[in-house]
This record gives C-alpha cells, structure tokens and sequence, in this order.
C-alpha cells in the first residue's frame, strides 16, 4: 500500500478512545510499574493535546503517548520513595529532602494541614518539583525561599499535576522550600499525592 491510498476516518466515543488511552497507560507502566492508578491518570491528562477545535463532552484532550511515557519519571532515571513525615505544617518543621530524585507520598490530612519540605540547592542549580495530586482534591504546589517569599508556584485544576522549577542565583547554596495547599476538595485518602523533586 503506497501512502497516497492512507486516509483518516472519524470515530468517536468510549469504544474507540479506550484501547488507545489502554495501550498509553501499558506503555507507562511497563516503564515505572509501581505508578499508581491517579498517577496515571494525571500524567495522561496533564500531557493531552488540546482538541484543535471546540469539542463539548469530549474530555481533557487528545492522548499522547510520547508525552505521556516521557512525563513517567521527572528525572531520567527513577526516584526514590520517601514518605511524608507529620508535623511539616509549617517552614521551621519542614521535612528535609536529598538524596535525589526523589518522590516523595505523602496527603493532606485535614483542611488545614499544609504540607512543606526543604530543599538544600547550590549555587546555580535549578529544583524541579512535580506534584501529582488525587483527583478528588485540587493541590497547589509553591517553592518559597527562606524568608517564606513565594518565587514561583503553579494553581493547576484537579487531576492535572503542578510544575515547578527555580536556579538558586544566589552566590551561596540556599534552603528552599516546597509547600503542598489544599484548595479544595477531599482530606485524607482522597488528598494523597505525590511529590517528585530533583536537583541539578
């Protein structure tokens, strides 16, 4: 068959969308086997390409899977699991981070509960964090620096993961600060997230 006789045909609906968000989801997987069912979901609607034209009722976007695999880790390689330890409810009780990449699981645990950690970055190195929240709750994530300024944050919607990234541009290295806000929705359970951070 010569390309000249290829065509695109119109489909639409859970029938055909499913085996291909399936297959994206295996190829995810067969990555990092131990994501999670709402961290694969949130990867694949945070890396979708917008629908090209208006589209009522179709959802977040079109899949891409080449997105969609390389969103699987924050850095190159896998990081390692650390589990949030309570109180960090304020910047004196941060929990201290190295050691990365690192991902950190962790949740709100009421509606007041602010979750932060403290990241030690050298002189011009860059933090990337990435907080893949449960759907059921929409986080924000915020870096701040050490007198508690606010230097960059990201107010995704629900089910989308939240992107930060700052260079240390001070001449000595900087403790830096990760904070981790409900907004609304689920406690708990249903507030679980997770928090990959790198430094380099």
């Amino acid at each position: 068959m010569c390309s000249s006789d290829l065509n695109y045909g119109f489909l639409q609906g859970t029938s055909m969308a499913t085996p291909h968000v399936a297959g994206v989801a295996a190829l995810m997987l067969s990555r990092h086997p131990g994501l999670t069912p709402d961290e694969v979901e949130t990867l694949l609607k945070s890396t979708a390409r917008a629908f090209p034209i208006a589209c009522s009722g179709c959802g977040t976007g079109i899949v891409n899977a080449a997105r969609a695999v390389g969103a699987v880790f924050l850095g190159a390689v896998q990081a390692t699991d650390v589990t949030e330890t309570e109180p960090n409810h304020t910047m004196l009780q941060a929990q201290v981070l190295s050691g990365f990449p690192l991902r950190v699981v962790g949740r709100i645990e009421t509606a007041q509960d602010i979750d932060h950690f403290k990241v030690n970055a050298g002189v011009g190195a860059t933090i990337t964090a990435r907080l893949i929240g449960n759907p059921a709750a929409n986080l924000d994530l915020a870096l701040r620096g050490p007198m508690g300024t606010v230097r960059v944050s990201s107010a995704r919607p629900a089910g989308l993961a939240d992107v930060v990234t700052f260079r240390n541009a001070n001449a000595t290295a900087t403790d830096f600060y990760l904070r981790v806000t409900r907004i609304s929705g689920g406690i708990g359970a249903n507030a679980s997230y997770t928090l990959e951070v790198k430094v380099e």
